[in-house]
């Protein structure tokens, strides 16, 4: 028959079992950081040897290790990423430092901090940007990301070379991009959600220098060419059926509010055309105002503002009338309810493409 153990041996097996089972979770916990930690690095090198195969600039520092034990972080400093010359859209990017972390339990994406001023080279655009707080969300999938969400806080924007003394800014500012180089005809190439929250702009427009919220979602369909000049890029993508769906348009800006979506493509001429709907309150002080800047004819902005007011509803008494009315654009010429409202700049398209 076996023997008992004694009081003494029974009591100190409870706080041992513990501490086994203490030691075993730190000692997976440690081991769980390291290979996450290392999954992160692979998985940069990796995705930095891809481009750098097909024919992108990629490059960074030594990575540095840290977050344990809340999380798995690894530290990219100097970092550069630029586009191939065949890319559809060129550009370069740069960081002085982007940390990329994973929180467990969600290993179903990756944050990236970017905590230090960025500057972005977007065809020969140069744009300068900074935010008390910008993340990046990737998915974590098989194969490179072609998409995510960037979150952005006190965000400063700034293109210095066209622009010295303007800077645009934004107390919150979220947007999602998702690529898809393989779509179809019927299927959205790219797909584009911006939403900006207390935009101050670099010059007072008519209803003062503040932007209290704008917002939209860009679906663009049709090939994403991959030579190196945006005429010619431009003219395959039209040739091709290509277009944009807007949905989603919302803007608060002074007395006006308003919304609508829209479907544009490119003429003959290049230039945008297309058609729409748009729903405003505050349309009557907003036509005022563009009289008044000299970016409306007063004859278009007294018919258009009577045409509107007979159509124009009131949800209650004492709210502001809304209307909602078709847009046209052809031509260069914005009309609303038939009427020509605007005519616009002509986009400036390269006379001369590079490498000719």
């Amino acid at each position: 028959m076996p023997r008992p153990l004694d009081r003494r041996a029974s009591g100190l097996l409870l706080p041992a079992t513990v501490l086994a089972v203490l030691l075993l979770g730190l000692l997976g916990h440690v081991w769980l950081w390291h290979a996450t930690v290392r999954g992160i690095e692979e998985g940069m090198a990796r995705w930095a040897a891809e481009r750098q195969a097909a024919g992108w600039i990629v490059s960074y520092g030594r990575p540095e290790r840290g977050g344990w034990p809340f999380s798995a972080s690894v530290r990219f400093p100097s970092l550069l990423i630029a586009s191939a010359p065949t890319s559809a859209l060129a550009f370069a990017w740069s960081a002085g430092r982007a940390e990329a972390r994973i929180v467990p339990p969600d290993f179903s994406e990756v944050l990236i901090d970017l905590p230090d001023p960025q500057i972005l080279v977007l065809e020969d655009l140069d744009l300068r940007f900074a935010a008390e707080r910008l993340l990046l969300r990737l998915p974590v999938e098989g194969g490179s990301p072609l998409g995510g969400r960037v979150e952005a806080e006190r965000l400063r924007l700034a293109a210095p070379e066209r622009l010295p003394e303007h800077v645009l800014q934004a107390e919150r500012l979220i947007a999602t991009l998702q690529l898809r180089p393989d779509a179809t005809e019927a299927e959205s190439a790219l797909t584009l959600s911006l939403r900006a929250l207390g935009i101050t702009l670099p010059r007072p427009g008519p209803f003062g220098a503040r932007v209290e919220e704008a917002a939209l979602t860009l679906a663009a369909s049709g090939p994403l060419p991959g030579r190196r000049g945006l005429r010619a890029r431009a003219e395959i993508w039209r040739d091709a059926g290509g277009s944009v769906a807007l949905s989603g348009l919302r803007l608060l800006y002074g007395p006006v509010e308003a919304e609508g979506e829209a479907t544009l493509a490119l003429d003959e001429s290049l230039q945008p055309m297309g058609a729409g709907r748009l729903a405003i309150s505050g349309f009557e002080p907003a036509l005022a105002a563009l009289a008044e800047a000299g970016a409306l004819a007063r004859p278009a902005a007294v018919h258009a503002a009577i045409a509107l007011r007979l159509i124009a509803r009131s949800p209650e008494a004492g709210a502001p009338a809304w209307v909602e009315v078709p847009l046209l654009l052809e031509n260069r010429t914005l009309s609303v309810l038939r009427i020509p409202l605007l005519r616009l700049p002509p986009l400036p398209w390269p006379s001369v493409e590079p490498g000719h």
